[in-house]
């Protein structure tokens, strides 16, 4: 067919033919980078989001360890642990310990004995003298090194953000304080009102993964990639759920010890960033069409 047409005509068709492949490969290419620019910057609003859950979680081990520290500090409590005047320490804190309930999210504040014996609950005053040293590995180690000890760790009310403190009367260890903050949905409802995005916390469950807090309906992970978070990677994707398209990322969650212990899973809409890449697509494309049919 090409033997048919003039030497001017086969000039044009072979400048057409090298336009044609030079404008799908530019669109192409045009295409892909897009893709990868929105990828990048849905995996750095990722990295953002499950960063500022982190950065929760280690505000509220530095705020227990402070309130911790003011308490232990104070005379009047040091000689009454020194002398394990219960009552007296009950009579002195119990209003402290409503108001910090009230109004700094602590749940729990404890004494122990060493090792790691209760020897007052102000969040239970009546519940004392059981050994949690098979368990509170905290509190263990804080009156073992005689330091402070800040982190998450389970508890006989779950999984919550401790932090513990040496009690000392003259230059003698007496024992330790801890306050504690749970990780209960309120923590979970705090954190999207924030940030506009859902968060959940899962603890490995026979076969897969149970929530501990979420404020999603579902997982959006399956057991292969929240088993990946488990051994310490980062794993991001993208999703569809419910009518909309979600960036996700899932994060290995690790207690004061730094062992993993779970995960943390985040999920933000990717709606906006999906709608603009498509409307570059529909521009560049007509564009492209345009060129074409110009010439």
């Amino acid at each position: 067919m090409l033997n048919k047409l003039s030497i001017r005509n086969r000039i044009q068709f072979g400048f057409a033919l090298v336009l044609s492949l030079g404008v799908l490969l530019l669109l192409s290419t045009m295409l892909q980078t897009l893709d990868q620019q929105l990828q990048r910057s849905e995996r750095d609003t990722m990295q953002y989001l499950q960063q500022a859950a982190q950065d929760e979680i280690r505000t509220q081990q530095q705020r227990a360890l402070s309130l911790s520290a003011a308490i232990a500090r104070q005379p009047s409590i040091q000689r009454a642990f020194a002398a394990r005047d219960r009552a007296r320490l009950r009579d002195e804190l119990l209003p402290v310990f409503e108001y910090l309930k009230a109004n700094a999210g602590i749940e729990q504040m404890q004494f122990h004995l060493p090792p790691a014996t209760s020897f007052l609950r102000l969040h239970d005053p009546d519940n004392f003298g059981d050994d949690l040293s098979s368990f509170r590995h905290t509190v263990v180690a804080a009156n073992q090194a005689r330091k402070n000890v800040a982190g998450v760790e389970e508890g006989v009310a779950g999984l919550g953000v401790r932090g513990v403190v040496p009690v000392t009367e003259n230059g003698e260890h007496l024992g330790t304080l801890e306050m504690g903050m749970s990780l209960r949905q309120s923590f979970a409802d705090a954190y999207k009102a924030t940030h506009a995005a859902d968060i959940g916390i899962y603890r490995p469950d026979g076969n897969g993964f149970a929530a501990l807090i979420s404020t999603s309906d579902r997982l959006l992970f399956d057991v292969p990639a929240m088993q990946q978070a488990m051994r310490g990677e980062v794993v991001v994707t993208r999703v569809e759920h419910a009518g909309r398209s979600l960036a996700a990322i899932a994060v290995p969650l690790r207690d004061y010890s730094d062992k993993i212990i779970g995960v943390v899973t985040v999920y933000a809409d990717r709606s906006a960033g999906v709608a603009a890449y498509q409307s570059t697509v529909k521009q560049t494309v007509m564009i492209a069409f345009a060129i074409l049919l110009a010439f």
